[in-house]
C-alpha cells in the first residue's frame, strides 16, 4: 500500500502531466485556471507531507519544495505572459518556457519521491542508486 506521501506525490505528478498535455491545445485562460488549481494542491497536499518524513530527510524536502514553490510562482507569472501575448512566436515561445517549467517541477518530484524510503523488497528505478537520493535537480538561475 502506497504512503500517502507517496500518494500525493503521484498525484501532483500526473496533474503537471496532465498541465504539459493541456499547454498546447488549452487557451491561456485556461492554464491560468490549471496552474491555479496545481498551486494550490501543492499548498493544501504537498506541503504538509514535510511533517510525515524522517526529520534527517525533511530538510531535504524542505529545499525541493522551497524550489518548487519558486518554479510554481514563475509559472503562473508564465501563465500571465501568455495570455498577454499578441504574436504567434511570443505565444509559442511562452508556451516553451511552461514546458521547461513543468519539466523541471517533474524532476523535483522525482527528486522528492526518491527521499522516501521504498518498503522492503520494493524496488524503484528512481530510488535505486545512492547518489538519486541525494541529489536534487539543477536550480534554475531565474
Amino acid at each position: 500500500m502506497a504512503s500517502a506521501f507517496d500518494s500525493s506525490y503521484r498525484q501532483f505528478q500526473q496533474r503537471l502531466q496532465q498541465l504539459q498535455i493541456q499547454v498546447v491545445d488549452a487557451s491561456p485562460h485556461e492554464l491560468r485556471v490549471a496552474i491555479a488549481k496545481i498551486q494550490q494542491m501543492f499548498q493544501l497536499q504537498i506541503v504538509p507531507l514535510a511533517e510525515t518524513i524522517e526529520a534527517s530527510l525533511s530538510t531535504q524536502l524542505q529545499s525541493i519544495h522551497t524550489e518548487i514553490n519558486k518554479q510554481l510562482r514563475l509559472l503562473e507569472t508564465d501563465g500571465v505572459f501568455l495570455q498577454a501575448a499578441r504574436q504567434p512566436t511570443t505565444a509559442q515561445q511562452r508556451k516553451q518556457q511552461i514546458n521547461h517549467r513543468l519539466d523541471l517541477l517533474l524532476q523535483y518530484c522525482a527528486a522528492s519521491l526518491a527521499l522516501q524510503p521504498q518498503p522492503d523488497g520494493f524496488s524503484d528505478a528512481s530510488a535505486s542508486t545512492p547518489e538519486s537520493s541525494t541529489k536534487a535537480p539543477p536550480t534554475e538561475s531565474n
